[in-house]
């Protein structure tokens, strides 16, 4: 139990509070980030989708900007990107990463037209 009018417990959010703080304005290395979707990958290769039977082919993920947390996820046909298979990438970062109270967000972006 927390209560900011009456003061009990604040002492307890403070740790929380710096390390969601500190969370959020950490720049995760590209690397690291691409391993964790190889393993998701590995867990849950990506769907066939679209009325052509195509699979969804992931070329790689990125961390774009640092608060709030947004990711790139590059695919070659977005369209055919279900967004379950979206947050399923997130799950993972979120699982894999110290992300705890951190906005995250992933953008699915074509590597090439078509």
């Amino acid at each position: 139990f927390v209560s900011a009018k009456e003061g009990y417990n604040i002492a307890s959010l403070k740790p929380l509070i710096k390390t969601v703080y500190e969370n959020t304005f950490t720049l995760f290395p590209e690397h690291d980030v691409n391993v964790i979707l190889q393993k998701s990958l590995k867990l849950q290769p990506p769907p066939i989708v679209g009325e052509k039977k195509r699979k969804v082919q992931v070329q790689g993920l990125y961390q774009n900007s640092k608060n709030p947390k947004e990711y790139i996820l590059k695919v070659y046909t977005r369209d055919y990107t279900p967004p379950n298979f979206v947050k399923f990438i997130e799950k993972q970062l979120r699982a894999s990463l110290p992300l705890e109270g951190v906005p995250t967000y992933i953008t699915v972006e074509n590597t090439r037209e078509g």
